[in-house]
C-alpha cells in the first residue's frame, strides 16, 4: 500500500511564472525554425532560376534514355537532350506543350526539363 504525504500547496505566482517561461520557450523555438527555413530556402534557391519561355520559343527537351547491352547502348554516352524543338503553347506557369513535328505527339513537358538551346546547337536559319 502506498503511502501519501500531505499535499503541498504551490503559491500561484509560480504556475504564472513557468506559463511566461513556456511561452518564452516556444517563441525562441519559432525564431529559431524561421530563422533555419530562410537559410534552407536561401541554400536551395542559390542554383535555381526562374525560367519561362514563349510560344514560338526554342527550346532542348532532355531524354531519358535506357541502356541496352544487346544493342550496345550506354546511355551515360547518350545525348542529354533532344531538339531544337518550338514551344507550341503555353499550358501553365511551368508546363509547356513543345512542336516536336511527325517524330511523336507533342508532349506536355514540365520546365525542369527544358532548356534554352546553346550556341553550339543547330538552329534552323531563319530566312
Amino acid at each position: 500500500m502506498e503511502v501519501r504525504g500531505p499535499k503541498i500547496r504551490l503559491d500561484p505566482s509560480i504556475g504564472a511564472d513557468r506559463v511566461k517561461r513556456l511561452d518564452a520557450l516556444r517563441n525562441l523555438v519559432a525564431k529559431h525554425i524561421d530563422r533555419a527555413h530562410a537559410k534552407q530556402k536561401r541554400l536551395y534557391d542559390q542554383g535555381r532560376k526562374d525560367v519561362t519561355f514563349g510560344v514560338g520559343d526554342m527550346v532542348m527537351q532532355r531524354t531519358h534514355p535506357l541502356s541496352d547491352g544487346k544493342k550496345g547502348f550506354s546511355a551515360k554516352m547518350a545525348e542529354k537532350f533532344d531538339g531544337p524543338f518550338s514551344v507550341a503553347e503555353v499550358l501553365g506557369p511551368t508546363t509547356y506543350r513543345l512542336d516536336v513535328g511527325a517524330k511523336r505527339t507533342n508532349p506536355k513537358v514540365h520546365v525542369e526539363h527544358l532548356k534554352p538551346p546553346g550556341p553550339t546547337c543547330n538552329l534552323p536559319l531563319s530566312q
